[in-house]
């Protein structure tokens, strides 16, 4: 529930702000923070992963960094709100059992009113950080900056400094591993009360040896709220740092964040992306036990959310059981002890790419029917080809929640439209996630042949 409403809030503010998505933690300035990101498409740009260390920027560097605090309000009385409200139908087994469910569920998500503060350092205080007496050398002023300077007139001026070893032990940067430091952080004024109500009802069945069928009706609600103390960080924005040869090098004043970048690409570089990914997901074929639990996590994003990065530490064997139940019930389906590499990469693949997705699309095709999503892939293979797609199908007709996307699918011209509904991401990166959660999705509802 709290990283849902933080990043409502971060969409609201600013994109060089990042969204807290843990509550205990406060990301107090000059914090260094590792920054740790893996790319797993070929056109949509990963989220990174922010881990705070238990070091701060002033307890590294010797000299006094002659940096001051500014304070002043971001946003008055911001309230959030939204309703997830659609059909849920699942169906599989294993054996002579097969257990369908069908159902409804409704979840609404609310808060009440927040004023939120801004704790930054100045502007210009931290482009002195960057532009100072000594001399950079080509390395950093390449990765700093893009380019090598070699004349002293034309050098840029960078604070860098040597770090100790004992430094550089504790700070343990792998490949890939960037490191930051807080430059800001904005809490909350008050305390703020933060809802969930989720409501679900239908109906579960069971066909044996295909001659006995059981079925159990009801309804469940669940209600939870929480208040939020003041003076939690709701959201923060870095500063990046470079380390070479235990040497810190401050970068120019320009927030690090994940981002989404148009790729200009042609139709067939984009076939050739989406058939590794088919070759990726191919061992999720006929893992109905493994969908059941996936549907449940779509229905919270903060679950989905903690599954992706669960899961994203799977492979380097450092994850721990998440707290969220319905991710801790889907690692024990998978069961990562013994999965191969294959099925665990395949899993990797298809929850980051329904992570990515934006707003409840993830929900939303969990509960397509193999007919619906094979629809779906055909318009998007038309889109990419060019051709002219097929009439929509009845179910995508009267499905108003996916009936936005798929009239987008059916009429797009060039990706044009796209590009002006999806404005966050490329339409190559679009179609990558879709294509990747469709596909992944239809195996895992498709029988396997013996």
């Amino acid at each position: 529930m709290f990283p849902k409403f933080t990043k409502a809030i971060v969409e609201k503010l600013s994109a060089n702000l990042i969204s807290n998505d843990d509550l205990n933690r406060n990301w107090e300035l000059l914090t260094l923070v590792k920054i740790r990101k893996k790319n797993l498409f070929t056109y949509f740009d990963s989220r990174a992963k922010y881990q705070p260390l238990a070091l701060k920027l002033s307890s590294i560097v010797d000299a006094d960094l002659d940096l001051e605090t500014e304070t002043k309000m971001l946003v008055k009385d911001f309230q959030s709100f939204s309703c997830l409200d659609g059909a849920v139908e699942v169906g599989g087994g294993s054996g002579d059992v097969q257990v369908d469910v069908k159902g409804q569920m409704k979840t609404v998500d609310a808060s009440s009113k927040v004023s939120l503060m801004s704790d930054h350092f100045r502007f210009h205080d931290l482009e002195k950080l960057t532009f100072r007496s000594m001399w950079a050398s080509p390395w950093i002023c390449k990765q700093l900056h893009g380019e090598t300077q070699t004349s002293r007139s034309t050098s840029f001026f960078l604070s860098c400094r040597k770090l100790e070893q004992k430094v550089l032990d504790v700070l343990q940067l792998k490949d890939g591993e960037k490191l930051a430091f807080v430059k800001q952080r904005v809490f909350n004024t008050g305390p703020v009360h933060v809802f969930r109500e989720a409501s679900r009802s239908g109906s579960t069945g069971a066909k044996v040896l295909n001659l006995v069928s059981a079925g159990v009706k009801g309804g469940k609600a669940e209600k939870s709220k929480f208040t939020v103390p003041e003076n939690k960080t709701f959201a923060f924005a870095l500063k990046k740092l470079m380390v070479q040869d235990g040497v810190l090098g401050f970068s120019s004043e320009i927030s690090y964040k994940a981002g989404s970048g148009v790729i200009a690409s042609e139709a067939v570089l984009i076939e050739a992306g989406l058939q590794r990914n088919q070759a990726v997901l191919k061992p999720l074929a006929g893992r109905t036990d493994l969908l059941r639990g996936l549907v449940e996590v779509l229905e919270d994003r903060d679950a989905l959310t903690l599954l992706e990065d669960t899961l994203d530490l799977v492979g380097s064997g450092e994850y721990q059981r998440p707290q969220c139940e319905a991710a801790a019930w889907f690692l024990t389906l998978l069961d990562v002890s013994t999965a191969s590499r294959e099925l665990t990469d395949a899993v990797h693949l298809l929850v980051s790419a329904l992570e990515a997705l934006p707003g409840d699309l993830p929900a939303l095709l969990a509960r397509c029917d193999p007919g619906t999503l094979s629809c779906i892939i055909h318009m998007m293979d038309c889109l990419l080809y060019g051709q002219v797609p097929p009439p929509l199908e009845r179910p995508l007709q009267e499905d108003k929640e996916l009936h936005r996307l798929v009239r987008l699918l059916h009429s797009a011209k060039d990706f044009r439209d796209l590009r002006e509904n999806f404005p966050d991401f490329s339409p190559e990166a679009l179609l990558e996630l879709l294509y990747v959660g469709v596909r992944g999705l239809s195996l895992m509802q498709s029988p396997v042949c013996s």
